[in-house]
């Protein structure tokens, strides 16, 4: 199963409400991008970490069991 991790740096700015909304709008388009994406060779799931801070540009760190694996969810992603 798809793992998305969230590492948020503290906005003063935004309320609670504003950060568990771009959450949960964020975590609902990777599930639908990745949800069923596997390696076909070793039959891993990815991990994605979101990084970032709200109302600024997230980036997105990879991990998965090869480098081609890795490669093809990058593309994924880069897609949305």
């Amino acid at each position: 199963m798809l793992r998305i991790r969230f590492e948020l740096h503290p906005d003063p700015d935004a309320s609670a409400e504003v950060e568990a909304l771009l959450i949960d709008e964020i975590r609902r388009r990777l599930r639908k991008a990745l949800d069923l994406v596997y390696c076909q060779r070793h039959g891993d799931f990815p991990t994605i970490t979101a990084r970032g801070r709200v109302g600024d540009r997230f980036d997105f760190h990879v991990t998965g069991c090869c480098h081609e694996f890795v490669r093809q969810v990058k593309w994924r992603i880069d897609e949305l």
